[in-house]
Parts: structure tokens; sequence; C-alpha cells
């Protein structure tokens, strides 16, 4: 819809989705800067790490090394870029958290997919979990930097040339006004009459399970869902 130049609405019950529609609409524009902003992080790591707590659900998936590096990434976004609009005095607004903060955590939700992907099920969308503690995955800081890294990379590639292609149509483009919300359609409030079309995904049935698919991701936003 925004691509569209249109006004839009979209709501979900799952906060990682949330959190991707947000990094969705970041504009060409923001390119430039997501890799300098990712190397800045991954560069804090050592003066700020953090020791996942007892019941960090991190540590279901990866054992404490590998979760400790994790999370330090996901503290340094959120201390850089995650501001009081998003944590407000009156709880957690996810729907507000900026769009360069929801790219750089996409980026590492797929850093922990894809260092997890050994425990894909037979299902390509759930991550098992490990059937012992030893069991864990245990990826070095490096492999887990590097992946987060690439992934702001390419991100911010697609980005430029989605900027570029832009140029070179000589077309002017004005993205939609759109508005992103935690809710579902019976709690949501819209005056009457002010929505022309509705386009929605049908019931969820047999083995696909929306929360189940992104446990990982959720575990990584655990601190912001406090």
């Amino acid at each position: 819809a925004s691509q569209l130049g249109l006004k839009s609405i979209g709501i979900d019950l799952n906060p990682v989705m949330i959190v991707v529609a947000r990094a969705r609409l970041l504009p060409p524009s923001e390119a430039d800067h997501l890799r300098p902003l990712a190397a800045t992080i991954l560069s804090n790591l050592r003066a700020s790490p953090v020791t996942p707590a007892a019941d960090d659900p991190l540590l279901a998936w990866f054992q404490p090394s590998a979760a400790k590096v994790i999370r330090s990434i996901e503290q340094n976004i959120r201390r850089s870029l995650v501001g009081s609009m998003t944590k407000s005095p009156d709880g957690i607004h996810l729907d507000r958290i900026s769009g360069t903060a929801a790219t750089l955590y996409v980026a590492l939700f797929a850093a922990c997919r894809r260092l997890a992907v050994s425990l894909r099920s037979s299902n390509p969308t759930w991550i098992k979990l490990p059937k012992a503690d030893d069991d864990r995955l245990d990826p070095t800081a490096y492999a887990i930097a590097h992946q987060f890294s690439e992934n702001v990379r390419g991100m911010s590639k697609a980005l430029a040339a989605k900027q570029d292609t832009e140029v070179r149509s000589g077309a002017e483009f004005t993205a939609g006004s759109s508005t992103i919300q935690l809710s579902d359609t019976a709690t949501m409030a819209l005056p009457e009459g002010s929505i022309d079309f509705v386009l929605t995904s049908p019931p969820y049935c047999t083995r696909i399970d929306y929360t189940a698919a992104t446990r990982v991701e959720l575990a990584v936003l655990a601190p912001l869902l406090k």
C-alpha cells in the first residue's frame, strides 16, 4: 500500500511482524547509514558485553557464550536506537519503533535463524528446541557478528538499488502514509466508513503455527516485550 502511495493501516497480533513491517517501511534514502550503524553496534560488543539472565529465552537454542553475543548486539541496538517513543512510561509501544531500529532488529532475527539452520524441522518455518543442553548451538562471536553484518549489508544494498531505480525512472514517488498497530480486528478502533479496502490472511490451520514460527525472533525481542 505504501509503495502504491496509498494511506494504510496495518495490524498484527505478533510483535515480530510489527518490527518486520516497520523495517519494510524504511525509505531508500536511509540506506547509506545502515552499515555504519551496524559497525558501531558491533564495535561496542567488547565494551558493553551482556551476561544473559538465567531465564533469557535465547538460552533455549544457544549456549551461554553465543547467547551473550546475541543479547549484546540486541542491547546495543536497543540502547542506541530505541527511544522514549517506543519505551514510554506507560509501557512498550513497538508500533512506534523507528524504521532504522526495526531494520537492525530484522538483521539480527535473520542472523539467529540462519545460525539455527541445523535445528529446522520438517516444517521449514519452525526451529526445534535442542533435546539436551549440550546440543544447544554455539556459534563463535565472529560468526554471529559476520552474519549480522552481512544481513545489514544486503538490506542496505537492496534499499540503495531501489533508490537508484526511482532516480533513473525520473518519476516522483511519494510513499503512502502507513500506520502499524499491534492489535487485532476485534479491539482496534476505526471511525465508521473510514476504510475502503481490507486485505487479510485466511485463518491459519493444520501445521502452521504463527507464534511457533517466530519463537527465535520473539526471544531476541524479549527485553522489549516485558
